[in-house]
């Protein structure tokens, strides 16, 4: 996606600060209290959550016989490897980590696991036992243990270095002074403290002039920001201070580069023995530039379509001449429904909600509860709902509801205070909200461009990108002479915003219109609020997958893993095989797709049908489609 230019001077940090407009509109516009706005979201409960026409996905590009299969049976059946801005696929292939030079004290070889020579200096009966507890859940609260006093530099070097070779892994020690002036040694379990994960790191540092660590991220069945939250939690470096390009499938197997400012490798893998088993972090080098949101070409996928009805080889043939044609011919590049979130109420539509300024009903549309919630956190949301008990209903929720938890605790603080509510939560899951809307209604402009004018290839009106903007920013409006020079690849629609052109023909009206019919314009979307300000962006209509390939298998046993994954490969394994007669057929795809085009969609061009994800609710036979992340993330 290609993002449009943004008008006026540049902001000033003053400008940009949401703080700065929050008080004047910290009330509800049209002075609803949180109540009332819970009764309007129940009375919309039925068509909270979206669906593929929900949402504007309603074309098919190519002709084709509809194809039955199971998606994702096996979250292992879908695996995404990121392709970085230079075109590589994003492997996991070795946990080595890249060595420095270290104080000689450090260097000295020792007995591997150090505790004898820790004997000289320290209770090892008493260390031992503290190292065994389990690592901490909150950061807030990590364990630590005085080892004694050691005012001789010498010592402390020796103890230090000992520390560090102490096999379990995640122990830290670092120095304090005393009320009484003595030196003492601390050890703290699971994540490095302040002064020795970034003690000298300028001084010390092994990175020379690449100021970034990269990393490869390898993750099974877990979303990114799980993931990066499991890694901030081991390593103790803010999460803030973890960039990426963007998150991946969590019912997958995925693979993706990321980045820490000034973090020493060595330090950061001493932690990683902590690391949850579906979370693997390796390929450790030192890079100038940080990876930054966006900052990829694209994905490659490798998917599996088990259970698939074939009865003959005529049937494979068409399924054959199906998929070629889909490789040829590409598919309309809508917005996945991942785009639209998988909680209780779809992200577009509390997005809708801040652009109209009903940030009451924005807040409800979290804090409503749905039976499509987990248990606990269904519970919480009907306790809250009938009680408005903040403490309660807090103590109620999990860990893992993050998102309803901020909101409460801000609630809490300021009842009426809506706008502040919404700005408490991450920055990326405020724009995920104004983002999804502005997919929605993409969606829904893809969806008339193609059915009312020519969907074949570009008309009189249409945008394509300008190609002398190297920055790929601007666009051109296609006149008579024009559109012979382009293809319908070529064609782009805007995503609403306030500095986007309009294409010139029937598809600029009908942009207008669907804002209209939300009480919007495109002025609107420079939003009071400038946290949830939009400038528009640029999107193709078509895309075709590259590098496409495929084949069919048979299998017995459901559970069988029919494609390899970055830690198969590090074990030597080989390629699944087909069984000879198996009573199951699959299809294997491996294809790429460019960044924020999305595999599910490419998957329902494949199936001419709305592909049916599995879930442990789905499923039969949970003990068949439910691996144990161990398994999978060695």
């Amino acid at each position: 996606m290609v993002r449009g230019k943004r008008a006026g001077p540049p902001r000033t940090r003053k400008q940009g600060h949401a703080r700065s407009v929050r008080p004047r509109l910290d009330e509800p516009c049209d002075s609803k209290s949180l109540d009332k706005a819970l009764e309007e979201c129940r009375c919309m409960i039925t068509s909270l959550r979206a669906k593929w026409a929900d949402v504007g996905i309603e074309l098919l590009r190519c002709p084709g016989p509809a194809l039955a299969a199971a998606v994702k049976q096996r979250y292992s059946d879908f695996i995404v490897n990121e392709i970085d801005l230079n075109g590589n696929v994003v492997h996991l292939t070795s946990f080595d980590v890249p060595k420095h030079e270290v104080p000689t004290a450090e260097a000295d070889e020792g007995p591997p696991d150090a505790w004898e020579d820790l004997r000289k200096y320290v209770d090892v009966d008493a260390l031992r036992v503290f190292v065994s507890q389990e690592p901490p859940a909150d950061r807030k609260n990590v364990p630590e243990m005085t080892l004694g006093v050691f005012d001789d530099k010498e010592q402390r070097t020796a103890v230090h270095a000992l520390i560090k070779r102490i096999p379990e892994g995640g122990v830290f020690s670092h120095t304090v002074t005393s009320e009484d002036g003595h030196r003492e040694i601390r050890v703290s379990l699971g994540r490095p403290s302040a002064s020795s994960a970034f003690k000298n790191r300028d001084a010390d540092w092994p990175g020379g002039d690449c100021k970034y660590l990269q990393m490869t991220l390898h993750k099974a069945n877990i979303d990114t920001m799980k993931a990066i939250h499991a890694l901030s939690q081991v390593t103790g470096i803010s999460e803030k201070r973890i960039e990426y390009a963007g998150n991946k499938d969590r019912r997958a197997i995925t693979t993706q580069l990321i980045t820490m400012f000034k973090a020493d490798a060595q330090t950061i893998a001493r932690c990683l023995p902590r690391l949850r088993d579906d979370v693997r972090v390796g390929n450790f080098c030192y890079v100038q530039d940080s990876t930054r949101l966006g900052s990829l070409k694209g994905n490659r996928f490798g998917i599996v379509l088990r259970d698939v009805q074939l009865e003959d080889g005529a049937e494979m043939t068409a399924v054959d001449a199906s998929l070629n044609v889909v490789r040829e011919a590409g598919f309309v590049n809508y917005f996945g429904l991942q785009r639209f979130g998988t909680g209780s109420a779809s992200t577009h539509m509390i997005g809708m909600a801040i652009m109209q300024e009903r940030f009451d009903l924005a807040v409800s549309l979290i804090l409503v509860p749905q039976d499509s919630q987990q248990e606990n956190l269904r519970s919480a949301l009907q306790y809250f709902g009938e009680s408005f008990d903040y403490k309660g209903t807090l103590e109620r929720l999990q860990p893992r509801d993050l998102i309803e938890r901020t909101i409460l605790r801000s609630l809490e603080q300021s009842p009426n205070a809506f706008v502040n509510a919404l700005c408490s939560l991450p920055r990326n899951m405020r724009l995920l909200y104004v983002h999804a809307f502005q997919s929605a209604i993409w969606n829904r402009l893809a969806t008339f461009r193609l059915k009312e004018l020519d969907s074949t290839r570009p008309v009189v009106g249409d945008l394509v990108l300008d190609r002398s903007d190297p920055r790929e920013r601007s666009v051109i409006v296609l006149d008579a002479d024009s559109v012979e020079r382009y293809t319908i690849e070529d064609v782009v629609l805007p995503l609403p915003g306030y500095d986007i052109k309009l294409p010139g023909n029937a598809v600029g009206q009908h942009c207008m219109d669907l804002l209209a019919e939300h009480n919007l314009s495109l002025e609107k979307w420079k939003h009071r609020v400038k946290d949830f300000s939009a400038c528009g962006a640029y999107r193709h209509v078509v895309v075709k997958p590259t590098d496409m390939n495929w084949d069919v298998v048979r299998y017995d046993d459901k559970t069988a893993p029919l494609l390899l994954t970055d830690m198969d490969r590090m074990r030597g394994a080989g390629v699944p095989e087909s069984v000879p007669d198996g009573a199951h057929v699959a299809i294997r795809l491996e294809f790429s797709l460019p960044s924020s085009s999305y595999a599910t969609v490419f998957l329902r061009e494949v199936m001419k049908r709305e592909p049916l994800e599995w879930t442990s609710e789905d499923a039969s036979e949970p003990s068949l489609l439910e691996e144990s992340p161990r398994n999978e993330a060695q």
